[in-house]
């Protein structure tokens, strides 16, 4: 059960959770509200069900994991648990509505479109899902808070270390520290 709040230090998890909240924010806000040109929640659900024969009950917990999971995503909120969501509502999407068309997501008008994008999306999921999300969590508890969980403000150093030193400590990992300190042994 660990493995669920064990995560890597890399900032790199960062850029796919809001590249991820971003394309699910707009997806989903398509689906449910109709925003962005969308057809809105009945006409999705009603196209699921008679097309892909997906029951409404799945249909919406889908879109449920697609709107709410990008808030969780943007905040850094269950990663891990709204990343196996979304990864599995695009596995659905891959093998019910795009496969048939192939890979290339640009095809001719009228055509459907291929397994290409909703590919990338799965992907970016499915990292998200291996390294979590402790990054950003570990800037706010550096600069916030204590380090050791207490919610009262730090007012010791100035603001602008309190961002920088957490940063620079995501930077170095253990083992990086380790061969830093044994070449300066060698020296």
């Amino acid at each position: 059960m660990s493995w669920i709040l064990e995560t890597s230090p890399s900032f790199s998890f960062l850029f796919l959770r809001l590249g991820l909240a971003v394309a699910f924010f707009a997806h989903g806000s398509q689906q449910i509200f109709g925003w962005f040109d969308g057809r809105g929640l009945n006409s999705v659900l009603a196209n699921w069900k008679e097309k892909y024969g997906i029951p409404v009950p799945l249909s919406l917990v889908g879109m449920f994991t697609e709107f709410v999971g990008s808030f969780a995503l943007l905040f850094g909120f269950l990663t891990r648990p709204f990343a196996l969501g979304l990864a599995i509502f695009m596995a659905v999407a891959i093998q019910k509505a795009h496969w048939e068309h192939g890979y290339f997501l640009a095809r001719r008008p009228g055509e459907g479109s291929g397994i290409e994008y909703c590919l990338a999306l799965f992907l970016m999921a499915m990292a998200l899902l291996i390294g979590g999300r402790r990054e950003w969590n570990r800037v706010l508890s550096g600069a916030f808070f204590d380090g050791h969980g207490a919610a009262h403000w730090r007012r010791r150093r100035p603001f602008h270390r309190r961002i920088a030193e957490p940063l620079a400590a995501c930077e170095t990992t253990p083992d990086a520290r380790a061969l830093t300190r044994a070449g300066e042994r060698r020296s």
